[in-house]
């Protein structure tokens, strides 16, 4: 499932047992051009939650999370940090390695 970013609707998401991975990206950004398309069909494939986060937003949650570069993902299963990842190769192999 795709969704987009929404602090109320993440916060109940991470209270449930499903993975969520948030997909930071910004939108004048090259490989993040790229590589929207591969997460969002990943997303439309599996169970489990995948957030779309544009740069400008969840500035707060950016820090928190640490990401420093875009695009960039973070895999979050049972309130707990499991990955993540920055630029277009990282991404691919997360995603390549949840959907085998």
């Amino acid at each position: 499932m795709v969704k987009e970013f929404n602090d109320i609707e993440l916060r109940q998401d991470l209270e449930s047992n499903l993975k969520i991975y948030l997909y930071f990206f910004s939108t004048g950004c090259g490989p993040c051009k790229t590589t929207k398309p591969k997460i969002e069909e990943f997303g439309r494939n599996i169970n489990d939650i995948v957030y779309l986060i544009p740069s400008q937003e969840a500035k707060e949650l950016q820090q928190q999370l640490k990401v420093s570069g875009f695009p960039s993902i973070v895999v979050i299963e049972n309130k707990q940090f499991t990955q993540g990842g920055i630029g277009e190769k990282e991404i691919i192999k997360i995603i390549d390695g949840e959907s085998n």
